[in-house]
């Protein structure tokens, strides 16, 4: 966090480059991604229906970081349409800080 934060600029422009990566189909979902490299080993899958999916662990801070840093980067967290309590109630249980957590309803599903 220390980092985005010294490097607030360079942060912004990777952020802003990687947002064209987003298919334009999906644009209402207003969603930014994130890329990250890992090493193969790093990899983990589940199996969602049937298809695999793979993942890696994210740590979203140090152990001595303050988890308010985090609202710097993500101010706002908003749950699909599919989501429910129990979704909503597992991202606040990763204490995020001040984030605030919202759940989008577009009238489909």
């Amino acid at each position: 966090m220390g980092w985005i934060q010294e490097q607030r600029q360079d942060f912004y422009s990777l952020v802003e480059d990687l947002i064209a990566l987003k298919n334009p189909a999906f644009v209402e979902e207003q969603e930014v991604m994130a890329i990250r490299c890992v090493e193969y080993s790093e990899i983990l899958t589940r199996v969602s229906g049937q298809t695999i999916i793979p993942y890696v662990e994210a740590k979203f801070w140090e152990d001595d970081e303050a988890t308010s840093h985090m609202a710097v980067v993500i101010p706002e967290i908003w749950l699909g349409p599919k989501c429910n309590e129990l979704n909503m109630t597992g991202v606040r249980a990763i204490n995020l800080g001040c984030c605030e957590i919202n759940r989008y309803n577009c009238g489909y599903v």
